[in-house]
């Protein structure tokens, strides 16, 4: 689903670079740039996915190329902004979304899994975005999308380091948007709520039935779970031309969530 505001060829000649692109929401939004004529990056730790993804747009005629990465390895991802740089051009769009959730207590959370989880999205967040800025400080700027949540907003029980490290990323958002508004590039985020993904099938499986796909659902206003296409769209509006106006925001992409009263203690964007 692409967002008809926005021109079939809104990306075209732009490098565009999706992190955790593999699946799910970064899946949809790399195929949104694509079809919007974006040279897309595939970037994901997980290899294999990232060329399969990749296979899939390019089998439709769309311009994806995959890269592996971790983006808590600092000198791999200068090595990634340095590869693409020099056989595609430099990065103008950055989208980072790659994530991953553990739930558990707090009070039993892991040492490990607290900084596997803060470190892979805070961190890796800030290191993307740290490499791939000084491609377009020294160029013609750019436009950078992070991936944040409802759950930076809220205390929603066993989601301790997930919660606190999108609530870093609104927070990093504000920061670099005001510190670069003046040097060419926007820094955005979106912050979605419950949405049909990988990461959705393994919270409930995590919960053992405890949350049901339906209880999601009637806890939303809107009635459903979000669509990955629907957050690819919103992602795709705020990385064009089109949002020109717009940095150090985020963007809650949540069918009305948190402006309902009474929100549920538990959710999973």
């Amino acid at each position: 689903m692409i967002a008809p505001i926005l021109d079939a060829d809104e990306f075209a000649g732009r490098v565009c670079l999706v992190t955790g692109a593999a699946r799910g929401i970064g899946a949809a939004i790399a195929e949104s740039l694509a079809r919007l004529g974006g040279t897309v990056i595939v970037a994901d730790i997980n290899l294999e996915g990232a060329a399969e993804r990749s296979e899939i747009l390019a089998g439709e005629g769309l311009d994806a190329t995959p890269w592996p990465l971790d983006v808590r390895d600092a000198a791999g991802v200068e090595e990634l902004v340095r590869g693409v740089t020099e056989r595609l051009g430099p990065p103008t769009v950055l989208i980072n979304n790659a994530g991953i959730v553990t739930v558990a207590p707090s009070d039993q959370l892991a040492e490990d899994e607290w900084r596997r989880q803060v470190d892979v999205m805070l961190t890796g967040t800030f290191l993307t975005t740290q490499a791939v800025a000084r491609t377009m400080l020294a160029g013609e700027g750019g436009a950078i999308v992070n991936l944040s949540s409802i759950g930076a907003l809220g205390g929603h029980p066993g989601r301790s380091a997930y919660n606190a490290a999108k609530a870093g990323i609104s927070c990093l958002t504000q920061v670099l948007g005001v510190e670069w508004a003046a040097r060419g590039i926007r820094v955005n985020a979106v912050a979605p709520a419950v949405t049909r993904t990988e990461m959705l099938e393994h919270v409930l499986r995590t919960l053992e039935g405890a949350t049901r796909r339906a209880e999601y659902a009637q806890r939303t206003p809107m009635g459903r779970v979000a669509e990955p296409e629907e957050i690819a769209g919103c992602v795709a509006f705020l990385a064009s031309r089109k949002a020109s106006f717009i940095t150090g925001t985020t963007l809650l992409i949540d069918g009305g969530w948190m402006a309902s009263t009474g929100i549920p203690a538990e959710a999973d964007g």
